[in-house]
């Protein structure tokens, strides 16, 4: 997969055995008088006479400005808002999606909510609210593009609506104290938690990383980990059971075992999702019916990883990974299917109608030797397995200096061309070719130098960071003025940083970049060791 990008580590081994536990106590624990409850089912067509289900779902991808735009934030929370009209027993009135708005507009929406939950109550109906959040946060409160929303007003203002149940999702960094940062500093940390141990009420947390641990979103599967887990959970990867519904401790443990795998091997990682609950009552709160509508997917239990897109590659809709359930629920249409083991791969489109339950066999995938591409809008993303091999090719030239070998002439220009690949996982090797030249009085200096270089590769929307590592030498000449030339070499290694700027996407991309590397060049019958900084400015294009 890409490099993550920070929506915002872990606070002790301790902390994560205890949050492992509580995915484990979950199943049994999550209790819940939702007594004689309708099925989920039921509630597709006429709303059940005991219970209502609202949502408020916030997102947004801008902030204060003091980080850069998170790029999948309000994709998410249209994902969600998906799977529980067609799944979860919410009518699609009552499932209020708050995407790139301001806090007045978010408010507006609470009253809206505040009206419908006494006007249930009245009919003597139980109250079921969902309340999720994704998007940046300064650690005091969320970021509702420009506007704060302070932790005390949203643990007041949730409370205010009197919804028997809510269950609250937030998608952030250190959300596991409800330090809701995506990129933020740390600050004070805030529970929202059910303290009215009254016998048909209760509020469960979802977070998606424990407190001082960073949340990740991905390019590679356009959305957060944990949301994007989530969501595959809620259509059917998370039913352990396997009688066709997905309950909230199913889809927490889902999302807390495949964030925290998917997490495990990057930078910024591991990612631990955190749950915490106050519920008391009987039977566990089904958050969604797999067989309540629509079609059935049930797929190959021997891949590893299985990807399934839309027909246009433009919007993954749900992954399966090996702690999956087969079954997945969709909407009748047609999918690309990605299956991948030990690094080989099977495609296949599949169609499925309204009411349909296909099952996928090996027969309906064949052999694929390239990675499975989801292009969303204008920005090419290819979609990859770990370790599938080069995401990108750049090349790119330039402009730069370097240090001269001659006391008399400190610096050199440079001409540079460069190549560089960049895998699915983030990582990145290049090539460089620096043509040095320069003057001074009595002669002049001229050198080649090539470099190799590994490291890491940090994109966050048209903007990236290179770090990493080079080996770099070549030829010196200096030419004298009365016709005689002096040859050496240098040779060394040291550290790379760069940052690029994408203008077009994959056609200009704008970058710069510093070496310090310590050269051991040879002069007068021996070496000498010195220090050889270079930069370069280029322009380049995705091949």
């Amino acid at each position: 997969m890409l490099a993550p990008t920070n929506r915002c580590r872990s606070s002790s081994r301790r902390t994560h055995r205890k949050i492992a536990a509580a995915a484990v106590r979950g199943a049994s624990a999550l209790a819940l008088l939702v007594a004689s409850a309708p099925s989920v089912a039921r509630a597709h067509g006429e709303q059940g006479d005991e219970v209502v289900r609202v949502a408020l779902l916030v997102a947004n991808n801008d902030g204060s400005g003091a980080r850069a735009a998170l790029r999948y934030a309000e994709d998410d929370a249209a994902a969600l808002a998906k799977v529980l009209v067609e799944l979860g027993g919410f009518r699609a009135d009552d499932v209020h999606v708050v995407q790139g708005q301001t806090l007045a507009r978010v408010r507006s929406v609470l009253d809206l909510i505040r009206k419908r939950v006494t006007a249930g109550q009245a009919a003597a109906r139980r109250i079921v609210l969902l309340f999720y959040f994704s998007g940046h946060s300064d650690g005091e409160a969320l970021e509702v593009g420009r506007d704060r929303w302070s932790f005390g007003d949203v643990k007041r203002q949730l409370q205010e609506l009197g919804a028997d149940i809510r269950i609250v999702v937030v998608d952030s960094c250190r959300s596991g104290a409800l330090l809701a940062q995506k990129g933020g500093t740390p600050g004070p940390t805030f529970d929202i938690r059910f303290t009215d141990d009254l016998a048909t009420t209760g509020e469960a947390v979802l977070t998606s990383s424990a407190a001082n641990e960073l949340a990740l979103e991905s390019r590679e599967i356009h959305a957060s980990f944990f949301s994007h887990h989530l969501v595959s959970g809620l259509r059917g990867a998370a039913d352990s059971s396997g009688d066709g519904r997905v309950t909230l401790g199913e889809a927490y443990r889902y999302a807390f075992d495949n964030t925290l795998l998917a997490t495990s091997n990057t930078l910024s990682g591991p990612q631990h999702p955190v749950y915490d609950y106050r519920l008391t009552g009987k039977g566990e709160l089904v958050l969604t019916d797999v067989l309540a509508r629509g079609a059935t997917l049930s797929l190959p239990a021997m891949f590893d990883r299985i990807l399934i897109a839309d027909a246009t590659r433009q919007h993954l809709v749900a992954e399966l990974t090996s702690m999956s359930n087969r079954r997945i629920a969709l909407p009748a249409g047609r999918y690309v299917i990605h299956a991948r083991r030990s690094g080989r791969a099977r495609e296949g489109e599949i169609t499925v109608h309204d009411g349909e339950a296909r099952e996928v066999t090996l027969r309906d995938l064949v052999a694929s030797d390239r990675p499975a591409a989801f292009i969303k809008g204008d920005d090419p993303v290819m979609l990859q397995a770990a370790g599938a091999g080069p995401r990108r090719v750049d090349v790119a030239g330039g402009v730069g200096v370097t240090r001269g070998a001659a006391d008399a002439l400190p610096w050199l220009a440079t001409l540079r061309l460069q190549t560089t690949w960049s895998s699915a996982t983030g990582r990145l090797g290049w090539l460089d070719l620096d043509l040095a030249g320069g003057h001074a009085p009595g002669f002049d200096e001229r050198a080649a130098y090539l470099g190799i270089g590994y490291g890491r590769r940090f994109d966050r929307g048209r903007f990236g960071v290179r770090v990493g590592w080079r080996v770099t030498g070549g030829p010196v000449a200096q030419m004298l003025d009365q016709g005689r030339t002096f040859w050496s070499v240098a040779f060394g290694t040291g550290p790379s940083v760069g940052a690029t700027v994408s203008l077009v996407p994959r056609w200009l991309t704008l970058g710069a970049s510093l070496q310090a590397d310590g050269m051991a060049l040879r002069r007068d019958g021996g070496f000498e060791i010195a220090f050889w900084p270079a930069a370069a400015l280029t322009a380049g294009a995705s091949l």
